[in-house]
């Protein structure tokens, strides 16, 4: 939930698989503050597993769900498969938070490899069977997640006007840069000189 809350307030679009569980969380906290990807291992008039049906009708509100397949294909394990890997193309980097050694996790994490593209890990308890493939990505180069970073921007939310924010940063220049990035990531829309705070 954290960590997608803090990649989307860091402007990233967190892509996840609206499974139960992990997938579930990261989309749910990515919602407080951004976009979210739900990307479906079957056509868009079915719904698996549906645990996460009311999840997902958020995320088409404030989002996107997306699919490969035809509308009326039902889910087949291949794709589920067929489904991690366009979770890995559509990513800058994966982040594997807590993954058993056959997980889908693991699957999305070796395509990303394959692609070039850097995978993040969560250290687990050496004693869990559904840690011990971060844990083995980590061993074998993972970048670890050992705590989620600070929202850098956390301090200027206060900020209700341009004039509040060049007060606050101590220089015109550099709230005119972050109003820019802001802007760029989605973060603010400003209106004159009032910012209204998005994510």
């Amino acid at each position: 939930y954290e960590l997608g809350k803090y990649y989307a307030s860091e402007g990233y679009v967190v892509v996840s698989g609206l499974a139960y569980g992990i997938d579930q969380k990261a989309h749910e906290g990515a919602l407080e503050r951004g976009i979210t990807v739900g990307v479906l291992g079957h056509g868009l008039d079915f719904h698996y597993p549906q645990s996460t049906l009311l999840l997902r009708k958020r995320i088409e509100e404030k989002g996107f769900v997306i699919t490969w397949y035809k509308p009326e294909q039902g889910p087949r394990k291949a794709f589920f498969r067929e489904r991690n890997w366009l979770i890995a193309a559509l990513s800058d980097f994966i982040v594997v938070v807590e993954a058993p050694v056959k997980s889908g996790a693991l699957i999305t994490a070796g395509f990303a490899l394959q692609m070039g593209k850097e995978v993040k890990a969560v250290p687990g308890d050496i004693d869990r069977d559904s840690a011990m493939g971060s844990n083995m990505l980590i061993f074998d180069g993972a970048e670890p997640i050992f705590a989620i970073p600070k929202d850098t921007d956390e301090q200027y939310r206060s900020c209700r006007t341009v004039q509040d924010l060049v007060a606050t940063v101590g220089s015109l220049v550099e709230a005119g840069q972050l109003l820019a990035k802001w802007q760029s990531t989605g973060k603010v829309i400003l209106e004159g000189e009032t910012i209204h705070w998005i994510s």
